[in-house]
């Protein structure tokens, strides 16, 4: 007889009973969801203005939603998407707000999404590292870099291949093309430097929430047909460490953008 038969009732748990395991078990073979990953500052909500104090950029009451951004996010989880932030936060690094104050934060912007919206959001990934001396990333979460969306395909089985990075800036685009997804721009004005190459080129460029979100759900119902049933390879080759301890890990073959930057592809000065 099983040693937790013999064990009085009260210290009988999920484990000993072998159902964890079975739903860890099924979770392995669950299919793999598309995503969208959205930028915070600038894409779904407005970016502090560069006047105030930075202190105030973590404020809860100052959260001002992009026009159609949140309408839009409602739109996409109804068509089965899962939602997953991606922020990069140089103000931790930085001193100009604390931990508790973002978490403040964070804890409103999903609620607010959930209140007003009925959206869920299945993670919120930040990286709290600064960039080097140049502006590149000194960590592989930092977009450009693509740690934040490998974590978070790993944490919920999404499949990238089917999946969205959604941001104002190309290194949002880039950040989405290295861990192989779609980068599409929404171009508000907030990418200043047009440094241009292959991984910045976006596959689609919009100008509001409400257009771009017509042709990604055209695309997701176009990309439903194809089921994905196991890990990319670019989720499963990441060790679940690798990406805060061996930089360069999971980049593609060229260099993360930095200054000087690339001449633009088509041989024309980059536009300002």
């Amino acid at each position: 007889m099983s040693a937790w038969l013999d064990a009085p009732l009260g210290t009988i748990s999920i484990a000993d009973l072998g159902l964890e395991r079975d739903r860890r078990e099924a979770a392995l073979h669950a299919p793999l969801r598309p995503a969208l990953f959205v930028d915070k500052d600038g894409t779904l909500v407005e970016p502090p203005d560069p006047d105030d104090p930075p202190a105030l950029a973590a404020d809860p009451a100052r959260l001002r939603f992009v026009p159609g951004a949140g309408e839009s996010l409602a739109r996409l989880r109804q068509a089965g998407l899962a939602l997953v932030i991606v922020t990069n936060e140089s103000g931790l690094a930085r001193g100009a707000f604390t931990r508790v104050q973002f978490a403040q934060l964070q804890a409103a912007l999903v609620k607010r999404l959930r209140d007003e919206f009925d959206v869920i959001v299945d993670d919120v990934a930040v990286c709290p590292h600064a960039p080097d001396a140049q502006g590149r990333p000194a960590c592989l979460c930092r977009k450009p870099a693509p740690g934040m969306l490998l974590r978070t395909a790993r944490a919920h089985r999404l499949d990238l291949a089917r999946s969205w990075m959604v941001g104002d800036t190309l290194d949002d685009v880039e950040a989405g093309h290295r861990a192989g997804t779609a980068g599409w721009l929404l171009d508000t004005g907030a990418e200043t430097l047009w440094r241009r190459s292959p991984l910045r080129e976006p596959d689609a460029v919009f100008s509001d929430w409400p257009s771009l979100t017509d042709q990604l759900l055209a695309a997701h119902a176009a990309a439903c047909a194809v089921t994905t049933t196991t890990l990319p390879a670019a989720v499963d080759a990441v060790p679940p460490d690798a990406l805060d301890e061996v930089p360069g890990a999971g980049s593609p073959d060229e260099p993360i953008a930095s200054s000087p930057p690339p001449t633009p592809l088509n041989g024309a000065p980059a536009p300002v």
